[in-house]
This record gives C-alpha cells, structure tokens and sequence, in this order.
C-alpha cells in the first residue's frame, strides 16, 4: 500500500528498448531521467543478444531480458516471472505500447495483484489500418481484452489518439500528456561543426532534415518522390535532403534503391542512426525539418526539432495542430502535394524560416518541456492508486 510519505515504487514495462526501435524506448529514457527524484524506477524490457550489454548497463542488471521466440512479439524471457516477483515491492506498473508480450504479462500481473496498471500505445491504433489485419484483430479480441478493460487509466499523447483509444475498445479513462523535452535542451549550446565534419557534402548547403525510423510507414517514399519532383524549382539546386535514424525492417536498401534510381544521389545523404552530439549537430545544420508520416502517436523527433529552433513541413497524422498554430511548421494531410509544399518552403529567405523556428521553439518551451510533463505523469500515478 502507499503512503504518501514515501515516493512511489514505479514500474516501467516497454520491451523495445534499443535505440533502433526509436521513440517508444525514448520516452521511456526521458521519463526515468525526469521522474527518478520523485519515484523509486525500475525499468523491465527485452534486447536482443548484442543490445543486452548496453542496455543492462543503462537499466540496471535484472531489468532487461533476452529475446525469445516469437521474436517479433519481443517476449523477454523472465520477464514475466519478474514482473510478479516484484509485484510486492510496485505501486503502479506503467506499460509501454500494445501488441507487445510486456503489455500482455504487465496485464496480468495487475489483474492478480491489483497493482494499478497504466497503458501508452504510442499510436499503435492511431488509424485503423494499424490494426486491420486479421491477427490483429484476433490477438486484441482474446489477448488484449482484460488489459483493455483492467488498466486504471490509457495515457495517450494527444486528443487525436483520446478518440482513438475510444474507438479501439479500450473503456477506461483516459489522460492526455504529450512527450516533453528536457529544459537544459534549450540551454545545450551544439554547432554545425561536427556534421559538417563528419558530412562534408552539407558544407555550404541549406539541409532539410528528416530523423526518425528509416521506414515506409514515415512517408519516406513520398518524400523521395516530392524531392525529385522539385528538381527545377528555384533555389532546389543549394539544398540536400538528409535522412538521418536507424534502418527498420529492412527498409533502408529499398530506400536506397530508390534514391538512385530517382537520380537523387547528388542531393541526399542517408546518414545512419544518429545520437548525442552528432544528432544535435545536425539539427544546428538544418534550415527545416519534414516529417511526412502515415501515422504517429506524438513524434519526438518532431519536438526535438521544434524545441532545437527548426520550422517543419508535416502531415496531420502526426497530430500537431498546435506546431502549425503557432506559426512553427507547415501542416498537410498525407494525401496533400508533399512537392509543392516543399517547393513553397525552399523559395523562403533564411530569416523566414528562422523566425519560423524561433515560433516552434517558444511553443515547446512553453507547452512542452519534460518538467511540465514529469509533473501529469506524477498526478496521474497518484490518482491511480
């Protein structure tokens, strides 16, 4: 039972937790980091073989637990016999995603110890055809059933996946806190000089930046397209698109692929995964950011940007209205011209687009920052137990 003279004994479960699986490990990162002076933390996720180190290293030994079969449901083995061995010890289990074997045996350790289970899809049914497929359907129907109607509370990341989670089946309520950004990311002073550095091509060219999952389901196929589409558009001549993140099911030789045979190998660089100095430096490069996605839950990459002074060219399905508002972005629906946006935005002076960014940057630091955040999330917990 707690007691409030005491901090809350929190229980973090998100299996994907390496880094190539991007922002739902992300999240959890910045919550741990911003919720370890409020709350006693432990983390329990999965790696793989060669992620295990690095991982126990950053969790703790005894948080994160090898892959087994089926892989592609990221069951840790052990994972599950932990979860109820440290029932006992939990006020709150807090599970990360959906269709995951860490949401599945974080449901049931709740419904067999009360321990109050709160539930982040990360978008997971954000659109229906996220979950269209018959497995799907069948996994949510039985599997998923008692953690739709057993979790205290859905934490979504926007109003958009408050209907979402509705329509989906979960009868819960419902909190509504976006991912944040650290204060002392506004303070971090990080030049161009290491991209341009380790990306000399980029020395003396303006950088639109995509970062994120090199994968399909980002809209990176139209934003190949739209690129070559503006080839002779004024000014497209002194820009390079730079594709920057970790590659996802595969998908980064197809992308490849399609940068030659759109004759763009001379105007974009796919960097690879990207992180720390070299991710910041890379924002300090960048003139705009565009992020062209099917279907997001809260995007933080997007946020990173905004909160590091770029303007952004998006789609509605990231699901931030207020970005494009506050005069910070420039907002489309997936099936709108992604070409003839770009096209309007690389016609824009430089002081345009910084005095875009500079709107991005004071929404974030007004509405946004991982401080703000950490305190909901605290006031959720509470109101769960």
């Amino acid at each position: 039972m707690w007691q409030e003279s005491r901090p809350i004994r929190l229980g973090i479960v998100c299996a994907p937790l390496a880094r190539a699986y991007g922002g739902p490990g992300a999240v959890v990162r910045s919550h741990w980091r911003a919720l370890s002076a409020s709350a006693d933390i432990r983390v329990f996720g999965t790696g793989s073989s060669a992620d295990l180190p690095t991982l126990a290293a950053e969790f703790g030994d005894g948080s994160v637990f090898p892959l087994g079969i089926p892989h592609r449901w990221f069951r840790g083995v052990g994972l599950a016999a932990a979860l109820v061995a440290g029932a006992q010890e939990t006020d709150v289990l807090h599970a990360h995603m959906l269709w995951d074997h860490s949401v599945w045996a974080a449901g049931r350790v709740s419904l067999k110890t009360r321990v109050p289970l709160i539930v982040t899809p990360h978008g997971s049914v954000c659109g229906r055809w996220r979950y269209a497929a018959l497995h799907k359907r069948a996994y949510a129907a039985t599997m998923l059933r008692p953690v739709l109607h057993g979790s205290r509370f859905v934490h979504v990341l926007n109003q958009a996946e408050a209907d979402a989670v509705s329509e989906f089946g979960f009868r819960c309520p419902v909190r509504v806190i976006p991912n944040g950004i650290p204060l002392e990311e506004f303070c971090r002073s990080c030049g161009p000089e290491l991209a341009l550095e380790r990306w000399p091509r980029l020395k003396e060219r303006r950088v639109m930046l995509y970062m994120g999952r090199l994968w399909s389901g980002k809209g990176l196929n139209a934003l190949g397209e739209a690129w070559a589409q503006i080839r002779g558009t004024a000014g497209r001549e002194g820009w390079t698109l730079v594709l920057a993140g970790p590659d996802y099911k595969g998908y980064r030789d197809r992308l490849e692929e399609r940068v030659s045979r759109l004759c763009l190998d001379d105007a974009v660089i796919i960097t690879g995964p990207v992180q720390d100095q070299a991710k910041h430096s890379l924002l300090a490069v960048a003139q705009c950011f565009v992020l062209p996605s099917l279907g997001e839950g809260f995007s933080l990459a997007l946020l990173e940007a905004a909160a590091a002074g770029l303007p952004a060219v998006f789609t509605t399905a990231c699901n931030f209205p207020q970005l494009a508002a506050a005069g910070g972005g420039w907002e489309l629906p997936p099936s709108a011209s992604l070409g003839e946006r770009l096209a309007e935005v690389i016609r824009m002076n430089a002081s345009a687009l910084r005095a875009a960014g500079r709107q991005a940057r004071e929404l974030c630091l007004r509405d946004y920052t991982l401080e703000r955040v950490a305190s909901l999330l605290l006031e959720m917990y509470r109101d769960a137990l």
